[in-house]
C-alpha cells in the first residue's frame, strides 16, 4: 500500500521552489494575523459595534433625562423620532414612565425576542422618573460574504488570497536576480544547451542549480523547473547491490573525482536508458567543494548494439560448432559406405576364392553402400534448395496410403535386421487420394520411419493413416518406442546438422539433416510436422496434410484400402524396344563411357564413343546422330564450350548434359549454353532409359512375376542350418490354415484373430515376410467379424502357402564333399537368436575377407579369455579401476578383429565400472562372459572332426 501510495505522489506534477516558496510565507503572514486576533493585539468589530450602542444609547438618556426635567415631553418624542429615521441599525425605542407603567414606541417593535437591546435609566432630579430600551437590529447578516468579512476566518482567507499571489510575483523576480544559472553568460548557456551530452550542476546539498537542454529533455521537464530538485530523487536505476550509490555523492563528500560509472535513468517516456557518468567537484572560496558538475553519456544503443554482438558471436559460435560437428558426422557418414564400397571392391578385383552367393552379397553390400552414399548427397542438395527457395513441389492427385505401404514394404527389411515390428495402420475411413506432391510425401515418410527404426531397439514403428473431416487433413502419424527426448532436444531436433546430442551421433550414425529436410519438405506441401516424445519411452512424429479438392475422391474403409494393396505384391518389370537409332556419347571417363556402352547397347541403340568436347564437336558435325550425351568437366573442349559450337554449327538434335553439380541454378545455365536435357552424376539409368524414350520414341514392354514364383526363406538362405525351422514352421502354418478355414466359416472369430496374430509375427521370423501384411489384414478383419473379407484373405494365405520353400530351387549347390560352412553368411557384429531352439552364431566379419586373418582372430580368442579371468579377479577385489580398463580395451580390439557385438557391452561395463555400480558392473561382466561363450564355441565347432578348418 505505501509503495503504490509513493507511486501515486510520484505521478503527481512537481512544483517550482519558486511556489513552495510563496506559499510558505503567505501561510506565515495569515497564521500571524489569526494569532494577533486571538490574543486581543487586533480588536475585535463586534465588541467596538456593540461599546459605540451603549455609548449612543447613554447620550441619548442624558439628553431625554435634561428634556423631561424641563417637562418638555414633545421633544423628547422628536428626539427620538429623529434619532430612529437618522440610525438603520436601531428597530425601535421604547420609552417607560415608572409612575404608571405606561410606555410608548417610537419605530418598529420587533414581534420577536432580541438579545440585541439597551435599557438604560431615566432619572428626573433625583428620583427614577423612568428607563428608554433601544432596540437594535442583528448584528450578524445573512449574506455569506459578510458572515465571513466579520469572522476571523475571512481576515485569515483574505490575507492569504492577498499575499500569495504578491510574495509569489516578488518571489519570481528575487530569484531571477540570485538564479546561479543567470551568472552564466547566455552565450555559453545556449553553447550547453547544443551539446547532446546532459549536464546538470548540483550544490552540496545535492539540489540542482543549473541544467542544460539534453537533461531537461531526458525528464520532460524545463529546465527551470528543475532548479531546486534534489538530483538523489530523480528516477534513477542503480545496481541491486548499491540502490542508492549515486557517483556524485562521493564527490561531494571527498572531492574525488568519478569517471565512467554506469548508471541507469528511467525517461519521461517510462524507458530505461543506461549512461555513462562523469563527476567532477565544483570549488569555491579556500578550497571548499561546492557543488558538482554531472555529465551523462547516453549509451543505451551502444548496450544494445554490444548485447546484439554478444548474441551474434554466441549464435556464429553454435553455427560453427553445428557446421564442425556436421563436418564430422558427414565425413564419418561417407567414409562408412566408402569403406564398404572400396574394401568389397578389392575383395572381388582380387579374386579371392568366393562362392557365387559369396560375390552376390558383396555386389549387394556394394550397391546398397553406394545407394547410400547417393542419399548422403542428396540429403546435404536437398537442403540447400529448401532453404533457398528452389525446391519446386507439385500438387497433383496421390495414393497416401499407397505411398505409405511402399516405404514401410520398402524398411521392412531394416526392421527384421533389428529385431523390430514395423506395422501400417489405417485408424478411419481414409481419402483415395489426396492432392499432394508423391515424391516429396515419400522423401518425408521414408525420413521419419527410417528415423524412427535406427532409433528403436527394442520393441515397435508404427505408421497410422487417419483423416479429420472437421479440417478436410490427413495426418501420418510414426510412432516409435525407442530412445525418445527431452524437452530441450525436442526444441532444436529440427535444426539442420543437429541430432539430439554427440554421443547418439557416436551411436546411431547420421548426419543431423533428415529431420530439418522433412519439416521444410512439409512446410513446403503446406502443412505442419509435429514432434512429441518421452526420454526412454519413445516418439511421435505428427504429418498434418490439406485433403485438397481431388476429383472423384471417395472415403474408403481401412478394410477395402488394405484389400487393395495386395495388388501392390505384383512385381512389374520393364524392358523397351527402341528403333534403330544412333547416339553420340561424349565423356573423358573410361568407366563412364564403359557404363552407357553396356547398358546402352542392351537397348539396341547404335552408339559412338569420344574422350573430350573438341573430339565430340568434330563427330556431331560430320555425322547424324539423333541424340548427344555430354559431359560438362572435360579436357581440350569440355561441354559448354562444345554444345555452344555445335549449335552455332546447326546441330538442332537434343544434347543431354550429364554433370555431378546438382546445385541451384545451374540447369539453368546449361539450358542457356544449349543443352537440351539434363542429368545428374551418378546417372539413375531407370531415369535416363525413360528420357531416351521419349525422345527417340521407344516402347516399355510390362511383364509380370508369375505369381506362382517361390517364395525362399531370407532365414534359411542366410544360414543353411536354419533350414529346419522353417521347414517346421511350413508345415504347421499349412496344418493350421486348413483349421482355420473351417474355424472361419463357423464364425470362431478369436481362433482365426489368434491365427492372424501368431502367423503375422512368426511368418518374418523364420523369413517369409510376403504373409506380414495378408496375417495383419486378417486379424482385423476377423477383429471386425468381417466373413467375406477373412474368406478372401485365407485365400490368399492358401496361395502363399504352396509357394513357400526353406531353399531356392534355382541356387547352385556346390560339389560333393565341399564344406557346408561356405554357405554360412556371416553378418557383421550380429548376434541372431531365433526361437529357444536355436543356438547364437557369433562370427568375425574378417572371417571371409582373407584367410590370413584366421591367426589374428585366433590370438584375440585367446586373450578375450585370460581377460575375462582378470576381470572376474578384478570384479572379487572391488577394482574399479582394472574393470574400465579392461572395458576400453574390449571395446576398441573386439571391433577391430570384427567383433562388433562386443563394442556396446564392453562400453556399458567401462561406465559401470567408472561409476562404482556393483550390480550393474556385474551384470555387465556375465553379459560379456555369455556372448565370449557364443564365439569359443563357435570357434570350437569350426574346427571340430568332420568341418573343414
Amino acid at each position: 500500500m505505501l509503495s503504490k501510495l509513493k507511486g501515486l505522489i510520484g505521478r503527481l506534477p512537481r512544483l517550482t521552489a519558486r511556489f513552495h516558496i510563496a506559499f510558505g510565507l503567505s501561510s506565515v503572514v495569515t497564521t500571524v494575523t489569526l494569532l494577533a486576533l486571538f490574543t486581543g493585539f487586533v480588536p475585535d468589530r463586534r465588541v467596538l459595534l456593540t461599546q459605540g450602542r451603549i455609548d449612543m444609547a447613554e447620550a441619548v438618556a442624558s439628553s431625554t433625562s435634561v428634556l423631561i426635567e424641563r417637562g418638555n415631553l414633545n421633544g423628547v418624542r422628536e428626539n427620538l423620532e429623529f434619532l430612529v429615521q437618522r440610525n438603520p441599525a436601531l428597530d425601535s425605542i421604547e420609552l417607560t414612565r415608572q409612575q404608571d407603567s405606561s410606555s410608548v414606541t417610537i419605530g418598529q417593535d420587533s414581534s420577536v425576542p432580541d438579545d440585541n437591546f439597551i435599557l438604560v435609566p431615566l432619572y428626573r432630579g433625583e428620583r427614577k422618573w423612568g428607563e428608554i430600551r433601544f432596540q437594535f437590529s442583528d448584528m450578524t447578516s445573512n449574506s455569506w460574504l459578510e458572515r465571513w468579512r466579520l469572522s476571523p476566518f475571512g481576515l485569515m482567507l483574505f490575507m492569504s488570497l492577498l499575499c500569495f499571489p504578491a510574495f509569489y510575483f516578488y518571489l519570481g523576480k528575487m530569484l531571477k536576480e540570485l538564479n546561479p544559472s543567470a551568472a552564466v553568460p547566455g552565450r555559453v548557456r545556449n553553447a550547453l544547451d547544443t551539446i547532446a551530452e546532459a549536464l546538470i550542476v548540483v550544490d552540496k546539498r545535492g539540489d540542482i542549480v543549473l541544467a542544460n537542454a539534453a537533461f531537461a529533455e531526458l525528464n520532460g521537464r524545463t529546465a527551470e523547473s528543475l532548479l531546486g530538485v534534489n538530483a538523489s530523487s530523480l528516477d534513477w536505476i542503480c545496481s541491486d547491490d548499491e540502490p542508492n550509490s549515486y557517483p556524485w555523492i562521493a564527490a561531494l563528500n571527498n572531492g574525488d573525482i568519478a569517471r565512467r560509472v554506469m548508471i541507469g535513468f528511467k525517461d519521461s517516456q517510462g524507458q530505461e536508458r543506461k549512461f555513462m557518468v562523469n563527476c567532477s567537484p565544483v570549488t569555491g572560496a579556500k578550497g571548499r567543494i561546492g557543488g558538482v558538475l554531472i555529465s551523462m553519456d547516453d549509451i543505451t544503443l551502444l548496450e544494445e548494439k554490444e548485447r546484439l554482438l554478444r548474441k551474434s558471436m554466441l549464435v556464429a559460435e553454435e553455427a560453427n560448432n553445428a557446421k564442425s560437428n556436421f563436418l564430422s558426422n558427414m565425413s564419418h557418414e561417407i567414409r562408412t559406405p566408402m569403406t564398404a564400397i572400396l574394401g568389397f571392391t578389392e575383395v572381388l578385383k582380387r579374386g579371392f576364392n568366393l562362392s557365387e552367393t559369396d560375390k552376390h552379397r558383396h555386389l549387394h553390400t556394394i550397391s546398397n553402400s553406394g545407394e547410400h552414399l547417393l542419399e548422403l548427397i542428396n540429403d546435404v542438395l536437398d537442403l540447400s534448395k529448401v532453404e533457398s527457395g528452389a525446391m519446386d513441389v507439385e500438387s497433383i492427385p496421390v495414393n497416401a496410403v499407397e505411398i505409405s505401404y511402399e516405404v514401410v514394404k520398402v524398411l521392412q527389411v531394416k526392421a527384421d535386421e533389428k529385431n523390430i515390428d514395423l506395422e501400417l495402420e489405417i485408424l478411419n475411413r481414409f481419402p483415395s487420394e489426396i492432392e499432394s506432391d508423391p515424391s516429396r510425401l515419400r522423401q518425408v515418410i521414408t525420413n521419419l520411419v527410417g528415423n524412427a527404426i535406427k532409433f528403436t531397439e527394442v520393441g515397435s514403428v508404427k505408421v497410422t493413416l487417419s483423416y479429420q473431416e472437421s479440417t478436410n487433413t490427413i495426418e501420418i502419424s510414426i510412432v516409435d518406442t525407442g530412445i525418445g527426448m527431452t524437452p530441450s532436444q525436442q526444441e532444436s531436433i529440427f535444426d539442420a546438422f543437429t541430432q539430439a546430442d554427440v554421443s547418439i551421433t557416436r551411436r546411431f550414425g547420421g548426419t543431423g539433416l533428415g529431420l530439418s529436410i522433412s519439416h521444410k519438405l512439409v512446410e513446403a506441401m503446406g502443412g505442419t510436422l509435429e514432434v512429441s516424445s518421452s526420454l526412454g519411452q519413445g516418439s511421435s512424429f505428427v504429418v498434418t496434410l490439406d485433403k485438397g479438392n481431388v476429383q472423384s475422391c471417395e472415403l474408403l474403409a481401412p478394410e477395402e484400402l488394405l484389400a487393395s494393396l495386395s495388388a501392390l505384391n505384383v512385381t512389374n518389370n520393364s524392358s523397351w524396344q527402341f528403333s534403330n537409332a544412333s547416339v553420340l556419347v561424349v565423356d573423358d571417363g573410361l568407366e563412364n563411357r564403359e557404363l552407357l556402352s553396356l547398358v546402352l547397347g542392351e537397348l539396341g541403340l547404335n552408339l559412338t564413343l569420344a574422350e573430350n568436347g573438341l573430339e565430340g564437336l568434330e563427330l556431331a558435325t560430320a555425322n547424324e546422330y539423333d541424340t548427344i550425351l555430354m559431359d560438362i568437366q572435360m579436357p581440350v573442349m569440355d561441354g559448354n564450350e562444345a554444345v555452344k559450337a555445335m549449335r552455332s554449327s546447326g546441330v538442332t538434335v537434343p544434347v543431354i548434359a550429364l554433370t555431378a553439380n546438382a546445385m541451384k541454378g545451374y540447369e539453368e545455365q546449361l539450358k542457356s549454353s544449349g543443352f537440351s536435357h539434363y542429368l545428374t552424376k551418378p546417372i539413375d539409368l531407370d531415369r535416363l532409359t525413360e528420357l531416351l524414350a521419349s525422345l527417340l520414341g521407344g516402347e516399355r514392354i510390362e511383364t509380370s512375376v508369375a505369381c506362382d514364383a517361390p517364395i525362399v526363406s531370407t532365414l534359411a538362405v542366410r544360414d543353411p542350418r536354419m533350414k529346419s525351422i522353417a521347414d517346421r514352421f511350413m508345415v504347421k502354418f499349412g496344418d493350421q490354415l486348413e483349421s482355420i478355414k473351417v474355424a472361419n466359416e463357423a464364425a470362431q472369430w478369436q481362433q482365426v484373430k489368434d491365427f492372424a496374430h501368431w502367423l503375422k509375427g512368426s511368418g518374418g521370423t523364420v523369413g517369409f515376410n510376403q504373409l506380414t501384411e495378408p496375417a495383419q489384414a486378417l486379424e482385423v478383419a476377423a477383429q471386425k467379424h468381417d466373413l467375406a473379407t477373412c474368406r478372401e484373405l485365407l485365400l490368399t494365405l492358401t496361395q502363399l502357402s504352396e509357394r513357400l520353400c526353406s531353399e531356392d530351387p534355382g541356387s547352385v549347390h556346390m560339389a560333393s564333399g565341399a564344406s557346408n560352412e561356405s554357405l554360412v553368411t556371416h553378418q557383421t557384429s550380429v548376434v541372431r537368436e531365433v526361437g529357444p531352439e536355436v543356438d547364437t552364431v557369433v562370427t568375425s566379419t574378417l572371417e571371409n575377407r582373407d584367410p590370413r586373418f584366421q591367426s589374428i582372430i585366433q590370438r584375440f580368442i585367446y586373450k578375450l579369455q585370460e581377460q575375462n579371468k582378470t576381470l572376474e579377479q578384478a570384479y572379487a577385489q572391488s577394482d574399479w579401476e582394472e574393470m574400465a580398463k579392461l572395458g576400453h580395451w574390449l571395446k576398441g580390439s573386439a571391433g577391430s578383429v570384427g567383433f562388433g557385438g562386443f563394442t556396446e557391452l564392453a562400453e556399458k561395463l567401462e561406465v559401470d565400472a567408472n561409476r562404482q555400480d556393483s550390480q550393474a558392473t556385474r551384470a555387465s561382466i556375465d553379459a560379456i562372459a555369455q556372448y565370449s561363450q557364443r564365439i569359443i564355441r563357435d570357434q570350437r565347432d569350426e574346427v571340430s572332426p568332420g568341418k573343414s578348418a
